[in-house]
């Protein structure tokens, strides 16, 4: 069952995600290596900021593909349900499903970009987000249904 508190949760990090990488790398290509006279026996150590950069970059990437992989997931359910939605009445819940989760559009932006209001685009986001909820229980009790031979 999609889980959209979830989702917009993963949208959120994988957006901040995104920027940390995106900063970590022009932090890691701008700066060189330094000479610092700490630790060793009195010599000079070479700290490289470029390395220390690429693990920190490495450790971020990673998180990052760990959230889209967890967000692509959960897409390709909620995009499977909503095939299953048919008729011109949902057609408004449907647009906004497809731009609030799949596209990762904030309501705000979606209300702007549809020329309506923020609460009838957050009134919408609802109803299409229990159709969606109750499709998938709809879809789980025919599978019950149908493995048993009986209803429950």
């Amino acid at each position: 069952m999609t889980d959209f508190r979830k989702m917009r949760q993963l949208i959120a990090q994988e957006e901040r995600y995104r920027w940390a990488v995106q900063k970590q790398m022009s932090r890691a290509t701008k700066d060189t290596a330094s000479f610092s006279a700490v630790g060793g026996c009195g010599g000079r150590q070479t700290i490289s900021r470029v390395e220390d950069g690429a693990i920190i970059l490495a450790e971020l990437r990673g998180q990052l593909t760990e959230i889209t992989e967890e967000l692509t997931a959960a897409r390709d359910e909620l995009q499977d349900t909503m095939k299953r939605i048919r008729g011109q009445q949902y057609r408004l819940e449907k647009t906004c499903l497809k731009m609030r989760y799949m596209q990762g559009i904030s309501v705000r932006r979606i209300a702007g970009a549809l020329n309506y209001s923020e609460d009838y685009i957050h009134r919408k986001v609802r109803t299409a987000e229990a159709l969606i909820i109750n499709k998938q229980r709809d879809m789980k009790d025919t599978k019950k249904e149908d493995s048993s031979g009986r209803i429950f």
